[in-house]
């Protein structure tokens, strides 16, 4: 498994704040308390064991997301 300490902390440079994922997708910690901050410490804390992936918490600072998902995609050129 890829540790995601040092793109989680990129991610947070850009003022994005992260936690990480196991492979059903759901967070490995409880996310609430990172959603409207987070640290340099926290990211290091949370992501010191491998993890699946990333996931961007999302509804601060005004940021909205689309979720696409490309296996609906009946054509084959979405992305």
């Amino acid at each position: 498994m890829k540790n995601y300490t040092n793109i989680a902390l990129e991610y947070l440079s850009y003022g994005l704040h992260t936690v990480p994922i196991a492979k059903d997708k759901r967070p490995t910690v409880k996310w609430k308390q990172y959603q409207s901050s987070q640290s340099e410490a926290d990211v290091k804390s949370i992501f010191a064991k491998d993890c699946w992936g990333i996931a961007i918490l999302t509804g601060i600072n005004g940021m909205e997301v689309i979720d696409i998902d490309e296996k609906y995609d009946l054509k084959g050129d979405l992305m």
